[in-house]
């Protein structure tokens, strides 16, 4: 009997640390791991989100470095569009009255009224030279009109295209158009 007991004081102390192993991993579990498993998860959460906005403002640095070499090379390439395609405000009207002209003989069109306004620009790169054209003739010539202006070598933007019929055939236009000129003499 001696030996039963013995063996059941070893079993009920085995059992006794076996349960206490049990409650000290829970107890570690809950009182550390888990809560240092939460602070892992989220500062890997924020290293992500932080190696993600690296990536994206390196991606931007990239461009931006690609930009700033390109830099030069289009300073020059609008500096020689400034000369060539935008006229000095001495040669502003001269040039307006040429498009005009070609812009009519190009298309069968009849200009009844050309008007002019100088609008200088309020800190801006170029003038504006205000045009206001009447013109008649027939829809399709009216259409190659304000084609010819449009595409012409010169920076002019057509800003407003009316047209009234009158005849049979023949419609009266009024357009608007922005030439803009240097700021020079």
């Amino acid at each position: 009997m001696m030996r039963k007991t013995r063996r059941q004081l070893w079993m009920r102390f085995a059992e006794a640390a076996g349960l206490a192993t049990v409650a000290l991993d829970l107890i570690v579990f809950l009182a550390v791991y888990r809560p240092l498993g939460m602070r892992l998860l989220a500062e890997y959460g924020v290293y992500r989100d932080l190696r993600q906005q690296v990536r994206s403002l390196e991606a931007r640095v990239e461009a931006l470095d690609k930009f700033r070499m390109e830099l030069p090379e289009a300073a020059k390439h609008l500096d020689q569009f400034t000369l060539e395609r935008t006229p000095s405000r001495r040669q502003g009207f001269s040039t307006a009255a040429r498009l005009i002209q070609e812009a009519a003989e190009a298309s069968a069109a009849r200009t009844a009224s050309v008007g002019y306004r100088l609008d200088k620009g309020h800190g801006e790169p170029f003038e504006r030279l205000a045009l206001e054209v009447s013109a008649q003739g027939g829809y399709a010539g009216m259409q190659k009109f304000v084609h010819a202006l449009e595409t012409s070598d010169e920076l002019i933007l057509v800003r407003e295209f009316v047209i009234a019929p009158l005849d049979e055939g023949t419609v009266d236009a009024r357009i608007k158009a922005d030439l803009y000129l240097t700021s020079g003499p």
